[in-house]
């Protein structure tokens, strides 16, 4: 996303590097990090499944959870 977008409470944002987007598929990211509650598991399933399908290069991700 380039430039302003809506945030809402319960959204997770997860802010990533190419080592992650190009190990999965954009309906693998948003399975596993609708899957988890906590940032830091969604991040550790994320950084898991890329080094599984390869892990090409540096594998980076933040989650940031939303609340109210």
């Amino acid at each position: 996303i380039n430039g302003p977008f809506d945030v809402h409470d319960n959204n997770s944002i997860l802010i990533c590097s190419d080592g992650l987007t190009d190990m999965l598929t954009h309906k693998e990211l948003n399975d596993i990090v609708t899957s988890y509650e906590s940032p830091s598991d969604i991040v550790n399933a994320l950084t898991d499944s890329a080094l599984a399908n390869g892990g090409h290069d540096n594998v980076t991700a933040v989650v940031v959870s939303v609340a109210s």
